[in-house]
């Protein structure tokens, strides 16, 4: 986390590199770090305090943030696939085509994507009827443990859950 933090610094700071070809390499350093905090914040909880479960609404938070930057950390790598492809294939064009505000515009849509994606998901397992004690005996709350505490038929639910983790 530190070092995503150092090459972030590094990035901002220095005149040598160009900004616009690091753009994307920051924004993925910095959901890869909130990304992470979403998971080590429970295992530090667990660590000082010894808690060792999960609640049905912050296993629905967990839940939210995994989905929301993992997502988002997918479809900017896809972006960055086409950030390299244009910086290797056609050097001279590269700051016409990838312009300062094309590359907002593509991380917007990354966020935007994801967001969508999230409620989507999210919604149609939240609206399941839940039973039970609704506690989650995890550290990380994941859509089957969570698909564990749902009454009825999840078969649509479970294999939405299935094309997210592959």
């Amino acid at each position: 986390m530190v070092g995503n933090l150092l090459i972030v610094a590094t990035i901002n700071v220095s005149n040598t590199l160009n900004p616009l070809m690091y753009f994307f390499l920051a924004s993925l350093l910095l959901m890869d770090i909130t990304y992470s905090l979403s998971i080590t914040l429970r295992l530090i909880s667990y660590l000082f305090f010894g808690e060792n479960t999960i609640s049905l609404q912050f296993c629905i938070i967990q839940l939210f943030t995994e989905h929301l930057f993992g997502g988002s950390e997918v479809i900017l790598l896809l972006v960055m696939a086409y950030d390299h492809y244009v910086a290797k294939c056609k050097p001279f064009h590269y700051l016409v085509i990838m312009r300062k505000s094309l590359c907002v515009v593509l991380l917007v849509v990354s966020r935007v994507g994801s967001f969508l994606h999230t409620v989507i998901q999210l919604n149609s397992i939240y609206a399941l009827p839940f039973c039970g004690h609704n506690v989650i005996d995890h550290l990380v709350c994941d859509v089957f443990t969570l698909l564990k505490l749902i009454c009825t038929g999840i078969l649509v639910v479970a294999n939405g859950g299935l094309i997210c983790s592959i």
